[in-house]
């Protein structure tokens, strides 16, 4: 075989392996979000803050942000983000003492994946904003994580969950609602 042909046949694999990657990221993934986005409708606002743009709309109480994935990035990179309206927020009163608008600032994390399945977390903000922790969650709102190494950190997320119960719910129900999600 000559030079000539091998180069070819190198050129049309490199070339066919491109576009059979580039028709897989749009068939599992750009089509996926771009779902998500039509169904979030007319009322949707975009930012460009941080890397890439977010798609959100909100009700009365909560606000989603839709994040597509970069381009080519099949897995992570993508999230469906729920939280509050009222930002959380750290005021100072007259002596000068920190406080907040609210004891524990709440966000739903919903990571939709390949082929229809969704992984869940909860991130918390709480202590004027010096402590955060995140939890994953399932779909009946129960914790996945398991510290087996630090008892209290289970039991404060236990209870952190069991808190604010009723508001993740909330945001749950309001982004299966909006985005149709199937979980």
């Amino acid at each position: 075989m000559s030079v000539k042909k091998k180069l070819i046949i190198c050129a049309v694999t490199i070339f066919g392996t491109l576009a059979l990657i580039n028709i897989l990221w749009f068939s599992l993934v750009w089509r996926q979000y771009n779902g998500y986005k039509e169904k979030m409708g007319q009322n949707m606002k975009t930012s460009e803050e941080g890397m890439g743009t977010k798609y959100i709309v909100e009700n009365d109480k909560y606000a989603i942000a839709l994040k597509c994935p970069s381009y080519l990035k099949f897995t992570g990179g993508g999230y469906i983000r729920v939280n509050d309206i009222e930002p959380y927020a750290i005021t100072y009163d007259d002596e000068g003492n920190e406080t907040s608008n609210r004891e524990t600032d709440v966000t739903l994390y919903i990571w939709p994946e390949l082929f229809g399945k969704y992984t869940m977390g909860v991130q918390f903000t709480y202590d004027n904003g010096d402590k955060m922790c995140f939890v994953n969650i399932d779909n009946d709102l129960n914790i996945l994580t398991d510290n087996e190494m630090d008892k209290t950190y289970n039991e404060e997320m236990e209870e952190m969950m069991q808190d604010n119960y009723d508001r993740i719910e909330e945001m749950y129900e309001f982004a299966v609602e909006i985005l149709e999600l199937d979980i």
